[in-house]
């Protein structure tokens, strides 16, 4: 239940491709939030005074858990995934997708590829993602297709 940042930087070559690195933090809460990334900045310069780099990207997590239970079905795979695709509620610019692993094709509609947004189970999930994320725009986004795709890893 701790709270961690992760730190990354753009390395030479064009590649395009990060280097990471990451910390564990003090578990933030309402009491010590401003103290904690504070920290977290001041190490972010100091990184930079260290390395040829600039760790200009920087992620933190309030929490972090690991996952602990192994599922029971043979079929809970990561080459199988949920594909969540959404629309920005003001700028069409924010629209966008995630994936998440281990889809229960139970919830597929009849017949099709996507889940069906009307089952109970479902919806739930709809109602709590458009409840508390946001487009990288940071507007209120709404899930408009749920669909199975794979991956070949």
């Amino acid at each position: 239940m701790t709270s961690s940042a992760k730190y990354s930087g753009k390395e030479y070559g064009g590649k395009n491709l990060a280097t990471r690195w990451g910390i564990y933090l003090p578990t933030i809460n309402a009491g010590n939030i401003a103290t904690v990334l504070a920290g977290v900045s001041a190490i972010q310069s100091a990184a930079n005074a260290i390395s040829l780099g600039t760790f200009d990207g920087v992620t933190v997590n309030l929490q972090e858990t690991p996952p602990s239970a192994i599922p029971t079905s043979k079929f809970a795979q990561r080459e199988a995934k949920w594909k969540v695709y959404y629309t920005d509620n003001v700028d069409p610019l924010g629209d966008g997708s995630f994936e998440m692993g281990m889809p229960d094709l139970a919830f597929l509609a009849a017949g099709g590829e996507a889940a069906d947004l009307a089952d109970p189970t479902v919806a739930a999930f709809v109602t709590a993602v458009q409840g508390s994320a946001v487009t990288r725009l940071e507007n209120a986004l709404t899930i408009t297709k749920i669909v199975h795709v794979g991956r070949n890893l």
